[in-house]
């Protein structure tokens, strides 16, 4: 087992100091399933990208640590910060907090027939941080593949693995079952697909 920070694989991007990132200096990525989108909910959310279906990236604010708060539509009209601006920081602050190891990364060499993979947890920021601006291109050399499979079982974990056999996979999902079933915020046992082109369905 060997501990990957994410400092030593990225550039720390410096946040500006701008009045609009004084406004929402702790906006975050954040990934939710269609459950969370109840009647009103739904439109006031902000859809920053659909993951895959039923799995899509909105935007919060970090309020201390544990919790965390939803960024409204109606929060962006009248800030009067358009769309574009909430995604960039949001996105921004994910590379800072990456870059300070507020996420912890762990490489395994031992996973299913001798299959290393990488666990991303110890953060509610874990499964969002798929999207770190240069987190494929380090993966993919920290496992030695340019095309990987990862699952998001819930909010504080991600498992990224090259991609494999049918068996081999099988055992994956198997694995990350038995350890992640009693995470919190669940969001899917579905195995995705990931490569320089970006997310796709297996």
């Amino acid at each position: 087992m060997k501990t990957i920070t994410y400092a030593a694989l990225f550039l720390t991007l410096v946040q500006c100091g701008t009045k609009h990132d004084q406004i929402f200096k702790n906006v975050f990525p954040y990934l939710i399933t269609e459950d969370y989108l109840s009647d009103g909910i739904q439109n006031e959310t902000i859809f920053l990208d659909t993951l895959t279906k039923g799995i899509y990236l909105t935007v919060v604010q970090d309020l201390g640590g544990l919790f965390v708060q939803n960024i409204k539509i109606s929060d962006l009209e009248s800030s009067g910060i358009p769309f574009e601006k909430i995604r960039e920081m949001a996105l921004k602050n994910l590379e800072t907090s990456l870059s300070e190891q507020n996420v912890k990364m762990m490489q395994f060499a031992d996973g299913p027939n001798d299959t290393p993979f990488v666990l991303v947890g110890g953060h509610w920021l874990a499964s969002s941080s798929i999207y770190g601006e240069k987190m494929f291109m380090n993966l993919s050399k920290v496992l030695d593949n340019d095309s990987l499979y990862f699952s998001i079982p819930h909010r504080d974990a991600l498992i990224v693995f090259p991609k494999c056999e049918e068996q081999t996979l099988s055992e994956f999902k198997k694995m990350i079952k038995e350890k992640e079933s009693d995470g919190r915020k669940k969001l899917t046992w579905q195995i995705l697909l990931w490569t320089k082109e970006g997310f796709f369905e297996k």
